[in-house]
């Protein structure tokens, strides 16, 4: 509705320009999760006001977020707002971004999102991605950004070319094990790709790139016999490893009994991985146990934690009930709120990242209403 209100010619200037004026200054004073909403509804509007006096500084500032170094959520809620704004001015936008900025990993990823989403072969994105494949010095980005111009234009000469570079350059196995996919599935049945991928399985002592180099040998070449057989091997070894730690059926998983145990076993464990693991079973076994929620969250807020903290925020994402949500607020926004959220530069620990998220899908799933409340609290 607000969307459609904004593109109706029966509404004065003056009165849109206000709503947008609102919408970006607002302060929710939580955090700002609803702050960072309106924002985002802004960028949208510009689709149906692309004339306001604020489009500009609306696009500066979701470049910015996109590209900048801020928390995952904000980053991602950025990029869908640039997918959503006005389309030329996005475009005009971006392009400004690819010239000005000195920064390969912004110039890499705004050409991409130029050339292939919003522009498709945009001759500036294509000109910049070139560019950064002769200047760019570590191995991975130039191989990634090799493979965003395959995307985009998977004819062009330098890239099958870029590819061939790399393979006979670099020494890391990984390395190799991607560029020889990305070479076979932009030129399939290409011969090179398929004996570099051979060679991995035959020749690398790092098992995973064995393993990926065989599945990916198996997309390019379906009949390939060196790959069939490595991964019959490594089948035949993980059924071995799993029948090795096969144990006895477990109870019913809803029986008060199996609760029960598992109960005592979380008040006396005392690694943090066997916390998290008998915590997240108990949660999954009666959804919202406070003994279970309680020792997820005292190890997401925990420095000494030797479990994953992305790890616990998922378990925590699905064994959080709706009414237990203001309690996950309560206890992390002390924890966030250490750090001004409209600074453009936020703390980089994994940790605090990923309570932004777990908030961040708290305030997807409340009120404004009841956030605020929690916040407060």
């Amino acid at each position: 509705m607000i969307l459609l209100w904004l593109g109706r010619a029966d509404i004065a200037t003056e009165a849109k320009e206000a709503f947008m004026a609102a919408l970006i200054g607002f302060e929710d004073g939580c955090g700002g999760f609803y702050s960072y909403r309106a924002y985002f509804l802004a960028a949208a509007g510009l689709g149906e006001f692309p004339q306001s006096t604020h489009a500009e500084g609306i696009l500066t500032q979701l470049l910015q977020w996109r590209f900048g170094e801020v928390s995952p959520p904000l980053r991602e809620g950025a990029r869908v707002a640039l997918l959503q704004t006005d389309r030329p001015l996005a475009i005009a936008t971006l392009e400004q971004c690819i010239q000005t900025t000195d920064n390969p990993f912004t110039a890499w990823q705004a050409a991409y999102t130029l050339g292939k989403i919003l522009d498709p072969g945009n001759a500036m994105a294509i000109a910049t991605l070139i560019h950064l494949i002769d200047t760019v010095y570590t191995e991975a980005l130039r191989l990634q950004v090799i493979e965003s111009l395959g995307k985009m234009a998977p004819d062009h000469p330098i890239v099958l070319r870029s590819i061939q570079e790399i393979l006979a350059s670099t020494q890391q196995d990984k390395i190799r094990c991607r560029a020889a996919y990305s070479l076979g599935k932009m030129n399939p049945g290409n011969a090179h790709a398929i004996a570099v991928l051979e060679q991995l399985i035959d020749s690398t002592l790092d098992a995973t790139v064995r393993l990926v180099a065989a599945k990916n040998l198996i997309l390019l070449d379906t009949e390939n016999r060196i790959a069939v057989k490595a991964l019959d091997s490594l089948q035949k070894k993980s059924v071995k490893t799993s029948q090795k730690r096969q144990i006895k059926p477990a109870a019913h998983p809803t029986s008060a009994q199996l609760i029960a145990r598992l109960e005592q076993r979380l008040a006396t464990a005392k690694n943090t991985t066997e916390v998290r693991r008998i915590a997240f079973r108990l949660g999954t076994l009666q959804p919202g146990h406070p003994q279970a929620i309680a020792c997820l969250l005292q190890l997401l807020l925990s420095t000494e934690s030797s479990t994953s903290y992305k790890r616990l925020v998922e378990d925590l994402k699905q064994v959080l009930l709706d009414h237990q949500f203001a309690e996950a607020v309560v206890h992390l926004k002390e924890y966030v709120a250490r750090s001004e959220l409209s600074v453009p530069t936020q703390p980089s620990s994994v940790q605090w990242h990923e309570c932004h998220k777990l908030l961040w899908y708290c305030a997807q799933q409340m009120s404004y209403a009841e956030f605020s409340k929690a916040w407060i609290s």
